[in-house]
């Protein structure tokens, strides 16, 4: 298992083109069908399609969301958990973790590149963990969706994150995170926690 098993790799969101649909908003939308149901002169052939056409797009949106993409679904404020610094959080890893940390500069504005080894004194060759976000970062992932609700990149990488794929390539211990960061509470939690008990139990 590796981070992009726990979450999909970091993209940034699609730019909008000329040749674009207009993005729309669910308020927006909703206006827009109401309106096709109210028009004197909409027939009700044309109505019928409508109401398919909108059916059939709910049921393909619906077939591509992510298994448990409703936890990140959850208010920012709910998934910023407690927010840790990443020059704090880079501390931790070294003095209380033990571990070589270091940070490079990455393609991806407002994000750096974490690199880490096992034995700050040893001679292994430091590898790159995944990208880190540069000042405040959330506990947990914060999602940007499509007009259609569907997963398009990443707004914030959670530190949480990070310490689950330093659990699994066996960086740090599911213990030492909880000594360290505390366990892992709240509603945002929840998939945290599977994922943990799947490593635990070797699911």
């Amino acid at each position: 298992m590796n981070l992009d098993s726990v979450a999909p790799s970091l993209k940034p969101v699609p730019e909008q083109s000329f040749w674009d649909e207009p993005p729309t908003s669910p308020e927006l939308e909703a206006e827009m069908e109401a309106y096709a149901l109210t028009t004197p002169d909409t027939s009700n052939q044309n109505l019928e399609e409508y109401a398919r056409a909108m059916e059939l797009n709910r049921q393909m949106a619906a077939e591509y969301a992510l298994p448990g993409q409703e936890h990140w679904c959850l208010p920012d404020e709910v998934r910023n958990g407690r927010k840790l610094h990443s020059a704090e959080f880079i501390t931790m890893l070294r003095n209380r973790c033990h571990l070589g940390a270091w940070t490079i500069d990455s393609d991806t504005p407002g994000f750096v590149g974490l690199w880490l080894q096992k034995d700050p004194a040893g001679d292994e060759v430091p590898r790159f963990l995944g990208r880190i976000q540069i000042g405040w970062m959330p506990e947990y992932q914060l999602a940007a969706f499509d007009r259609r609700g569907l997963l398009a990149g990443w707004r914030g990488i959670g530190w949480r994150t990070l310490l689950l794929e330093m659990i699994i390539r066996k960086y740090i211990t599911e213990e030492q995170m909880n000594t360290v960061f505390g366990r892992p509470q709240g509603p945002a939690s929840v998939r945290t926690k599977e994922i943990l008990y799947g490593l635990r139990n070797r699911l």
